[in-house]
């Protein structure tokens, strides 16, 4: 069975990993929040919120939306792909490909083509930051560098 999980930033910018919630704090007023365990209840910043999507990358870091990834061949050589994990309703989660190497920028794919118990299995991601901590990587791209 797959593992339901999300992750989360603080306003301290911590990443809390668990249960994700809503608590009512008044009746215009709503909280995100993630409990790591059991009476444990760390309000969030909702924009950082992401789901575990299931796959780890080829270090066994676990992938979550939001994630930026790498592209390699099986052999470990690099493709010169660059993807954003984002959640997607036809395929719960899709890689879109945010720089281009032998795949067109802008082009996504269901995420499940990357895992290796799939037909496609010759790929692999790495991780190499996300969207929350690390804008530079998207800016950078953005900018052709």
């Amino acid at each position: 069975m797959r593992e339901i999980k999300f992750r989360g930033l603080t306003d301290e910018k911590n990443w809390v990993y668990g249960f994700l919630h809503q608590r009512v704090v008044s009746a215009d007023e709503v909280v995100f929040c993630i409990q790591e365990k059991p009476g444990t209840d760390t309000e969030i910043i909702p924009e950082s919120i992401g789901e575990f999507t299931g796959l780890k990358d080829k270090n066994g870091k676990k992938i979550y939306e939001g994630d930026l990834c790498k592209e390699l061949y099986e052999d470990g050589i690099e493709t010169g792909e660059i993807l954003q994990i984002l959640w997607s309703p036809y395929y719960k989660f899709d890689a879109k490909v945010i720089k281009g190497g032998t795949l067109s920028e802008g082009l996504s794919f269901p995420l499940w083509h990357w895992d290796k118990r799939k037909e496609n299995g010759y790929r692999q991601l790495e991780i190499i930051g996300n969207i929350y901590e690390n804008p530079e990587i998207l800016k950078k791209l953005k900018e052709g560098e």
